[in-house]
This record gives structure tokens, sequence and C-alpha cells, in this order.
């Protein structure tokens, strides 16, 4: 938690509310800490991710070296709204609208939670071997389930990010379970999923917008979810993201409408993807020894990113409490020792 001081301050109030916050720390004979705020507004975190590799690109080799397919897209009017969703949208968050004195103009407020005491941050890391074994084991668990059942229809084997995803999230409801943190039977896992390739049209990756939509799984008893373990998780959270093939906005609304509805202590959610490829940007100064994440602070979840040590695995930040902190600690190292 000891980064939170050098993170710039972004205001969120009034008719003009600035989209990026920029502090540079020089620690001497040490380093640099270059951190940002942004307004969510803005951009997604693989736009933003694309304006911080650009920027980077820029410092260390020069403009010219920039080709034009790899500048930020900001035409907004590339994605067409066919459903009207953004109306839709606008009507539900209608309680978190203020509006400008004498004016029609509505502004959205910033929903702001606060840092609750006795907070702890930790990165955990699974490497390619750690992360493959992971994803072996647990389509071994649907082979062998299919066996018991006797389905003639066949499960496709998970990513290594839905078994990093499922093994996360029964590890952490372990760790409640151990210290009692939670009243709440319901769990809710949030995967965030990059729209731009699924558009019909698709649009391209270098995008500078908002193009996620939020997959909401929710299991309505954890305890059961628990006794299936990390492959029913594989399963749910599989299952979530395959239903997007039929249609990138299937069931977006009931989603949205879910997370605005359900109560956000249940809600565990990922940011960040592997494939943003954090540790490559390179501003002259070589990698960045350390990328994080502030607002998992207050947001109750994963913060996941490419490894540190380039071998190919994942890394993610967490943010608990310090009890609930080294029980998930616990329960995360001894499953993956289980199996070596």
């Amino acid at each position: 938690m000891e980064s939170r001081p050098l993170v710039p301050h972004l205001p969120t109030s009034g008719t003009s509310v600035p989209l990026l916050a920029i502090q540079v720390t020089v620690f001497p004979n040490t380093g640099i800490c270059i951190a940002l705020s942004r307004h969510h507004s803005s951009c997604d975190g693989r736009a933003f991710t694309h304006f911080m590799r650009t920027w980077s690109s820029i410092s260390k080799l020069g403009a010219g070296f920039l080709s034009a397919e790899s500048l930020p897209i900001l035409d907004r009017t590339m994605i067409e709204d066919k459903e009207s969703i953004l109306n839709i949208f606008l009507e539900l968050l209608e309680g978190l609208m203020d509006s400008e004195s004498g004016s029609e103009n509505r502004i959205l407020r910033a929903i702001d939670r606060e840092l609750k005491p006795n907070l702890v941050r930790a990165t955990f890391e699974l490497n390619e071997a750690s992360s493959r074994r992971l994803k072996e084991w647990i389509f071994a668990q649907y082979k062998k389930k299919e066996e018991q059942t006797q389905h003639t229809r066949s499960i496709a084997a998970p990513s290594r990010l839905v078994a990093t995803c499922a093994y996360t999230w029964i590890c952490l409801l372990k760790a409640e379970a151990k210290v009692g943190e939670s009243n709440n039977n319901m769990t809710v896992f949030v995967l965030n999923v990059d729209c731009r390739a699924r558009l019909d049209p698709p649009i391209p990756g270098t995008y500078m917008g908002n193009c996620v939509r939020p997959n909401v799984v929710i299991a309505n008893d954890k305890t059961v979810l628990m006794r299936g373990g990390v492959a029913a998780a594989a399963q749910l959270l599989g299952s979530a993201l395959h239903d997007m093939d039929k249609g990138v906005l299937k069931g977006m609304l009931e989603s949205v409408v879910s997370l605005v509805e359900l109560p956000h202590d249940i809600v565990f959610a990922v940011g960040g993807s592997p494939q943003f490829e954090y540790y490559k940007t390179d501003f002259g100064f070589g990698r960045p020894k350390k990328v994080e994440m502030t607002t998992a602070d207050k947001t109750r979840g994963m913060f996941l990113k490419d490894s540190s040590n380039i071998d190919g695995g994942f890394e993610f930040d967490l943010v608990l409490n310090r009890k609930e902190m080294e029980a998930f600690a616990s329960e995360f190292v001894d499953g993956l020792n289980a199996l070596i």
C-alpha cells in the first residue's frame, strides 16, 4: 500500500472533469516511478496500455519510428450502436447523474469507495509451467466428470486465463470461509472482455476508447461451488465466455444491471490482462521493475498482468485484509504445490 502517495489526485467533481493526471517521482540513485490517474470514460485498459506504449516508444526512439498503423485511433463513430445501448445505460444510471445548475447537461458522478483499514497488497505468480499444469489438471477433472456422468458432449479444455481465474476464485472463497469474512452465500466473478475483434464489423485494436463489456458470472451458493472446486468454477467462467460467441452483446444488459444492483462486497472482478504486456513498456530506462493498479485497493479485485520474469507466465496483484491474505496465500501456494 506504500505506493498510494505516489499516485496523483484526479478531481472527480465539478462541471469540468480532467481525464488524466501524471506524477513522476524520482528516487535518487535508485530509479523513478511514473504514476497516472485517468478517468475511465476516456478509454479502457487496452487503449490506455496502447497509449502508454506509444508514449514510451516516442520517448525512447522518437516519433519517426512509429508506423501509421500503430497510432491510436480516436474516431468514436467507428462503433455502431445498433441496439441503442447508450440510452439504455444512461437510463439505468440515472440515479448517478447530477445536473448542472440552470442547464440540462448531466454529469456522471464517480463512485468513490472508502479505503478499508488493515489492507495489504500482495503479488502472486504462476509461471508458464505452473499455469500449464493447472490447465491440464482442470481438463483431467472435466474428463473424469464426463466418464462418471456418461456425457456424450465433449468439454473443451479451459484457457490458461480461465484456469488462473477459476483457481484464484476458489482460493479466495476458501480463505473467506476460514476467517469468516462474508455472511452472504452468493458469490460473483466479473471478467471484462475486449470487444474490438468481436464486433460486426470488427474495429482495430488501436481504437482509443472504451470497447469492453463485463461478463458477470453468479454462483448463488458458494458452498456448492467450493464443493465442485476449481473445475466447477472454470466451467462457469468458460461457459460465460463461450456464450459471447453467439453475439458479443448477448446478456450484456443483464450483466450491467447485476453490477449496479449487487452488493459490491460479494463481487470479485478482474482488471488488466496478460495480453497488455505491461512489462514491455520501456521509456528508455529499461523494463519496469513493478507495475501496479492502485484502484484494486478499493474495488476488491485482482490486477492480472504478464509476468515480470519474462517466462510466459502470469502474475496478479490482490488486496485483502491481513488475515484473509494469509489464508489466501496458504490456499494458493499449497494448491499449486499439490500439482507438482
